[in-house]
């Protein structure tokens, strides 16, 4: 198994201005989207003029939650963002990400296999964990083959919370199945997110299937949360894409 902390090098050389230019190019398609369908849609017939607006609404969320994400990333890497303990569902936590991820990708809640757990109760910054699934769900969405399914399995222990993404080995967009590079921001984001939570962001080849998993303590360490906590739980029925 192999931690993405591993290319942490690929992360901290980055510059404000890489930053910046990855931000325009995340936000390129669903702009252009955007104006496409909003251009056909006083021409189209009925059938589809519902689909275009659809796809219309799609893009939009996924322009928000481009935004959400960079400047979310652009926080995690200043030191400016603390962890709020709050008690909390895991379970909740990780259908929310689900329902974020599916709102910004059109057709992607026909490609999720959910094994999220039943209610798992939990202290710990849940609007951050959600943002982070939510995240590194997208960019595994994007990154695999259009019709191929991708299993997320939430589940608990005594000492974690835990959630991994599979998908077969052979259904990659590039030779040799997925690939997560740790420039990408929604993996920089769970990384970092697992990093401030005192868990980490792993790779597996695993036996047919990669399998990426963030682990994250059930209980955030005292080291990591601060004296003046906020309950992160009032968050977690927030969207990504309204925040």
């Amino acid at each position: 198994m192999t931690s993405t902390e591993a290319n942490g090098s690929n992360w901290a050389g980055e510059s404000e201005r890489d930053l910046l230019a990855r931000l325009v190019h995340d936000l390129k398609n669903p702009l252009s989207a955007l104006v496409s369908f909003a251009e056909e849609i006083p021409a189209a017939d009925e059938a589809d003029r519902a689909d275009f607006c659809k796809r219309l609404v799609s893009s939009a969320h996924r322009a928000v939650q481009v935004l959400d994400e960079f400047a979310l990333v652009a926080d995690l890497r200043s030191g400016r963002l603390e962890a709020r303990a709050g008690e909390c569902d895991w379970g909740a936590v990780v259908r929310r990400a689900v329902a974020d991820a599916t709102l910004a990708a059109s057709g992607a809640g026909e490609r999720i296999v959910s094994k999220t757990c039943a209610a798992e109760t939990a202290d710990t910054d849940a609007l951050l964990l959600q943002r982070a699934v939510c995240g590194l769900l997208r960019e595994v969405l994007r990154r695999t083959c259009e019709h191929e399914p991708v299993t997320v399995e939430g589940r608990a222990d005594a000492e974690s919370l835990i959630v991994r993404l599979a998908v077969p080995k052979s259904c990659g967009c590039r030779p040799g199945g997925l690939r997560l590079d740790s420039a990408l921001p929604g993996v920089e984001l769970a990384r970092r997110v697992a990093a401030l939570l005192g868990g980490a962001l792993e790779c597996d080849g695993g036996c047919g299937n990669a399998v990426v998993t963030l682990c994250v303590p059930r209980v955030l360490p005292a080291s990591v949360a601060p004296d003046h906590g906020s309950n992160g739980a009032a968050l977690v029925g927030e969207s990504v894409a309204s925040a």
